[in-house]
């Protein structure tokens, strides 16, 4: 045979083979096959069983957290609502303060106005009478009204 006829004859034969092996699907008996696909069936059954397991306990989780959540934010509620009852609280006792120093220098400056008129009044009283009497007269005189008035004039109300 020549080398040609031989080339041909080994490529067809490898080819055969081939395409027989590489395309033939296993074969197997029938209780084979409904033992694999029942562990199939069974291995699938157990991750299902986990998934729902940890489904679960990610919900129950999930559910605490909330809980917790809302717990939390009523306790701020409540703090926010304390918090705003002291500080309106304490803005009424500053308005009170406020109100308190203001009527309180008002008074303050109309006692001081007139304690300013009262010792206008001694001045102008003293400079008139001095016109009048002599030195001595006149320094008696007003060391007396000095005593009146700080005596008897209330410098605060």
């Amino acid at each position: 045979m020549s080398v040609n006829r031989v080339c041909v004859l080994l490529v067809s034969i490898t080819t055969c083979l081939f395409h027989r092996t590489g395309t033939a699907e296993p074969v197997c008996s029938k209780f084979e096959y409904e033992e694999r696909l029942l562990e199939k069936m069974v291995r699938l059954e157990h991750d299902f069983r986990l998934l729902q397991d940890k489904w679960q306990a990610a919900q129950e989780a999930l559910t605490e957290s909330i809980a917790k959540a809302d717990k939390r934010m009523i306790q701020l509620q409540t703090m926010a609502d304390a918090n705003q009852a002291t500080l309106d609280a304490y803005n009424s006792t500053m308005d009170n303060l406020v109100a308190n120093i203001t009527s309180r220098a008002d008074a303050y400056k109309a006692t001081h106005d007139a304690y300013n008129a009262t010792m206008e009044t001694i001045v102008a009283d003293i400079n008139s009478r001095a016109d009048k009497q002599s030195g001595m007269q006149m320094a008696n005189s007003t060391i007396r009204m000095v005593v009146y008035y700080i005596y008897y004039i209330p410098y605060y109300k």
